[in-house]
């Protein structure tokens, strides 16, 4: 059903509504399956018969592996992931934990 979540998220981002999609998915994720996705794609204004031959055709499935690759070549072990200058941030994913990361980074740039 994953996979099926992420051809949703990706056919309404190519139609401009990714982030849209993607809150929606996450927030209704217990109940993931074609009702959903149709429901997603219909309050868009995209169609639902267009989402179910990307469906079929999976159409988006390398997309979406050689965005799953690259996140296992970053070491991205869950979400969320962050990365503060090319470097892998394991703290807290809170304001005050990044904050201190960055500061950090643009001090340690300051001084070379």
């Amino acid at each position: 059903m994953a996979v099926h979540a992420a051809i949703t998220a990706e056919f309404a981002g190519s139609r401009g509504f990714f982030w849209e999609a993607h809150a929606e998915l996450y927030e209704d994720q217990r109940r993931l399956g074609l009702s959903l996705f149709e429901r997603i794609v219909l309050t868009h204004g995209l169609s639902s018969e267009e989402l179910k031959l990307a469906l079929d055709e999976e159409t988006y499935r390398s997309k979406i592996k050689a965005d799953f690759n690259g996140g296992v070549r970053s070491v991205v072990n869950g979400t969320p992931s962050f990365y503060i200058d090319g470097h892998r941030y394991d703290g807290p994913p809170d304001f005050a934990g990044l904050r201190k990361a960055i500061e950090f980074v643009m001090a340690s740039e300051r001084s070379r």
